[in-house]
């Protein structure tokens, strides 16, 4: 799936008379797409300056899906928030997007079936987390019950997404996890617990947003969880585990949010220790075996610096170099 300037955003699926036939899903102009590997029913889909949609059934249909947090105004008359589909500070013209997934764990749980040699309940350990599936409908419901009541517990009533934060922190931190295998279906059935996502987008007063469990259709609360110094968002990185995310802005500087699992934290990198200037972020790449390398390029032209990339991107203080070697003097990007 890919958006197209004046011709919407185009799905194949490979199931008709030519494999280069596309169905277009999303009208007016395309944007940035994304399909989960998790749900493949699952997609997502912009338009311009920061309207965004999810579909759930395939691209058989979009749907907005801000909450008052990213989209309060206009105002009502009542002086509360009436939403119009659209990000409050407003997107670049393509708005960015990413999707992460922890397909890894979701897999090693999915695929599994009881047999003689791994009956029920079977316990699988996945980054330091015991994943004990079950039978016990009861227990593992239970468990999100008692997650749902302490994140409640713990938070304030004037903030209105800090109890979904503190409910996914419990998720992520906990050593044991129960998930359900239903036995009338033959299968594990899926919640947060394994089927893990993350949907990062930026608007243009430099916001960068998060909506956990993106691939859930009924669930919708975004945060705020950091801001680059200036500019608005033009692109967005994650690394492999969905931990840390990096933000570009369109005069040239980045931002890295790390500890995103818990509390984030917020490191500005500024234009001039980048870039000579403000030039437009237009690509950041997390190298998915090392964190600590990460690669930026600019845009404009002109310059003898377009693609830098950092070593140490994980530190309290990162640093870039060049290496532009012999490539051409011009604007580069990254996916």
């Amino acid at each position: 799936m890919g958006g197209t300037q004046d011709n919407g955003t185009n799905l194949t699926t490979f199931g008709v008379n030519s494999i280069k036939s596309t169905t277009e899903v999303n009208g007016g102009d395309g944007g940035y797409a994304e399909v989960s590997n998790i749900k493949p029913n699952i997609l997502f889909a912009g338009n311009p300056e920061g309207a965004l949609y999810r579909s759930s059934n395939g691209g058989d249909g979009f749907a907005k899906f801000f909450d008052e947090n990213i989209d309060c105004k206009p105002l009502n008359a009542d002086g509360g928030c009436s939403g119009d589909g659209v990000m409050d500070n407003g997107g670049g013209f393509v708005t960015p997007f990413v999707l992460w997934e922890d397909e890894m764990l979701y897999y090693t749980i999915a695929n599994y079936q009881p047999n003689a040699d791994n009956p029920l309940p079977h316990s699988i350990t996945y980054n330091n987390q015991t994943f004990t599936i079950t039978s016990n409908k009861e227990l593992a419901d239970q468990q999100l019950v008692d997650f749902k009541a302490a994140a409640a517990a713990e938070s304030s009533t004037d903030k209105p997404n800090e109890e979904d934060a503190k409910y996914f922190k419990r998720i992520y931190e906990a050593t044991q996890l129960y998930v359900y295998y239903d036995l009338s279906v033959g299968q594990v059935i899926p919640d947060y617990r394994f089927a893990r996502s993350k949907f990062f987008t930026g608007d243009n007063a430099g916001n960068v947003w998060l909506l956990e469990d993106a691939i859930n259709a009924s669930y919708s609360t975004w945060r705020n969880v950091g801001k680059v110094a200036s500019g608005a968002i033009y692109e967005l990185a994650v690394n492999n585990s969905g931990t840390t995310v990096w933000a570009g802005s369109t005069i040239g500087n980045v931002v890295r949010i790390s500890n995103l699992n818990a509390a984030p934290a917020v490191k500005q990198i500024s234009s001039s220790a980048l870039f000579n200037g403000s030039r437009v972020i237009t690509g950041l790449a997390i190298d998915p075996q090392n964190d600590a390398r990460v690669a930026v390029t600019a845009g404009n032209y002109g310059n003898n610096k377009y693609v830098i990339l950092s070593t140490n991107a994980t530190s309290t203080n990162p640093t870039f170099a060049s290496v532009q070697s012999n490539l051409p003097f011009m604007r580069y990007m990254m996916w």
